[in-house]
């Protein structure tokens, strides 16, 4: 399990991690405030002329090498107009060169499947979080989830989660 967290504004995705490893569930975190991530170019390099690697030499191909060796990713980031931060959109984006380079289609609309990912997850973190920009946020990981044609679930939690709320989410994430 590999927690991708933008934690600038609060400790979510840290207390997750540290309740799954208490759980006895290997993981890795990985705060995105620390690296250097660069936007997705859509160049389709990574599609085409250097299958399954991306052009830009930054940190995400760190973060990658980690991400492909993990069958659930966890992305934990505060929630801005209803998506994820753009830091954490820039890790998402380029996942992509993990995989399959050809769309198909499946139930009517395209999906692209992810070498050997079975769950993403996303925790999206916001203090009196409008019920209508949650909507928005689960809606989107739940199209992500699709697109990636992999199991996942996503939750809204304020910067400072009670105790249950951290243990409820915990255990979905093991469980999944």
């Amino acid at each position: 399990m590999v927690f991708l967290s933008d934690g600038k504004e609060q400790n979510v995705g840290k207390l997750l991690y540290e309740e799954v490893r208490r759980r006895g569930v290997e993981a890795t975190y990985i705060s995105l405030d620390e690296k250097d991530i660069g936007p997705c170019r859509g160049c389709g390099s990574c599609s085409g002329p250097t299958f399954g690697k991306c052009i830009q030499n930054d940190d995400m191909q760190e973060v990658l090498k980690i991400l492909s060796a993990s069958r659930t990713w966890v992305m934990v980031c505060p929630i801005r107009f209803g998506n994820y931060s753009s830091r954490a959109k820039m890790a998402q984006e380029r996942t992509s060169t993990l995989g399959d380079p050809r769309y198909y289609v499946e139930r009517g609309e395209l999906v692209k499947q992810m070498h050997d990912l079975d769950a993403f997850f996303a925790v999206g973190v916001k203090d009196h979080c409008e019920e209508n920009e949650k909507d928005v946020f689960l809606s989107l990981h739940r199209e992500n989830v699709h697109i990636m044609n992999v199991n996942g679930e996503a939750f809204v939690v304020p910067t400072q989660p009670d105790p249950q709320s951290i243990s409820h989410i915990a255990e979905v994430l093991i469980h999944e």
